[in-house]
């Protein structure tokens, strides 16, 4: 079930949370750590829902992180080689890495379930491996020295500030257009061909059509999301795109809520990034992040299925029915 933003309420929470993030960048341009923290937590969130998008169509990618590193490349190259500003090669990457999806989508996207997810494993495999053995690529070194974006009038980027803003603003376009194409009736197709791929084409639609739509898309976003990142990091290295990566923006899905396309997404993320900093802080737990996800995943698993967006409902009812108890006793 995929839960649209459809009330004046939710409308304004995410208005709010829009507003408070704002202010986060101005609060925190002084706090390099804490800012770059928020910047994980998103692109995280970018790459989420955009792997969503994917996933109501019936099909769970573990290549994100791939195709993500074939934006990064993408963009490092065009700037660095091609001599293009950052500004033209942030959606030419996105779009490099949807063709890319699109070719590779034609024969795989006719295959669903552990087969597909098989396949795209292999994928990002063959992509991390080639990128270590082809030394234009980063090699073993990874790309070193990747240029700051272009600079826009006073903002050069040469503070953590400039690149909040641009990766916030980043997510401000990727949450438009996905809740565009949600509400859309290409939204409801895709949601269709996820529910019954065999009813939705004995009506007359074009499954592969869409389902190459949807990952194309989707793919364009991990896209653009690996730009900024290597031109944040003014680094990309084969290690950055691994199946690990992949299975985080799942994790981060999944815990948020699979069901809410924005929502979930975003508090995945966020508490997934800050929850494990935090214990780091107090008990340094560097070395254990990938047992904390594992937690994480394992208690929403058994108790939370609807992942962390539920939990108000969830505790609304038993303050309900306590009360109920109450009342009778």
């Amino acid at each position: 079930m995929v839960i649209l933003i459809k009330s004046n309420r939710a409308k304004a929470a995410f208005g709010l949370f829009f507003l408070i993030l704002v202010a986060l960048g101005l609060i925190l341009r002084n706090e390099p750590y804490w800012m770059g923290v928020v910047i994980v937590c998103l692109f995280s969130t970018i790459l989420a829902i955009s792997w969503l998008l994917i996933l109501i169509t019936g099909h769970i990618s573990v290549a994100h992180a791939a195709f993500m590193g074939i934006g990064g490349i993408s963009s490092a190259l065009l700037v660095m080689e091609a001599g293009l500003s950052f500004w033209l090669a942030l959606p030419l990457a996105g779009l490099i890495t949807a063709s890319i999806a699109v070719l590779l989508g034609i024969p795989i996207l006719r295959v669903r379930g552990i087969y597909f997810l098989v396949i795209t494993l292999a994928f990002g495999e063959v992509v991390r491996i080639i990128i270590i053995k082809w030394k234009f690529l980063g090699g073993y070194v990874g790309l070193i020295g990747i240029p700051a974006p272009n600079p826009i009038g006073s903002i050069d980027f040469t503070s953590r500030v400039h690149y909040y803003y641009l990766i916030l603003f980043l997510v401000a376009i990727t949450i438009l257009v996905m809740y565009r194409i949600y509400s859309s009736r290409i939204g409801r197709t895709f949601r269709s061909i996820g529910e019954n791929e065999a009813l939705a084409e004995s009506l007359g639609i074009d499954v592969l059509k869409y389902k190459l739509l949807a990952f194309a898309i989707g793919c364009f976003f991990a896209g653009i999301t690996g730009s900024f990142v290597v031109h944040y990091l003014h680094y990309s290295s084969a290690d950055m795109y691994g199946v690990w990566q992949s299975l985080m923006t799942q994790i981060h899905a999944v815990v948020g809520g699979m069901g809410f396309i924005i929502g979930g997404p975003i508090v995945g993320a966020f508490s997934l990034t800050f929850f494990p900093e935090l214990l780091d802080i107090r008990w340094d737990i560097s070395k254990s992040e990938p047992l904390i996800y594992a937690v994480f995943l394992i208690l929403v698993i058994f108790f939370l299925r609807g992942g962390l967006m539920t939990l108000p409902q969830r505790l609304s009812a038993v303050v309900t029915r306590f009360r109920r108890r109450g009342i009778k006793g």
